[in-house]
């Protein structure tokens, strides 16, 4: 199955990659993908969720700090 991406992940990307929070080059519906598989990142509906605290936390702030810092 295909991923599809929204407008809005779209712009959250483009917001990202501008910001340095993501790379460029980066296969981002690939890697989410994989880690679904690897059942790291757990998928309900069209949301995805990292399954362990630690690495939510982790993102979380790294995100806050690239994006909003």
């Amino acid at each position: 199955m295909k991923a599809v991406a929204t407008p809005r992940l779209d712009a959250v990307v483009m917001r990202a990659r501008l910001k340095g929070a993501l790379p460029w080059s980066s296969p981002l519906m690939r890697t989410l993908e994989d880690a679904r598989k690897r059942h790291v990142l757990r998928q309900v509906g069209g949301a995805c969720q990292f399954r362990h605290r630690v690495i939510q936390e982790y993102l979380a702030a790294q995100t806050d700090a690239r994006l909003f810092g």
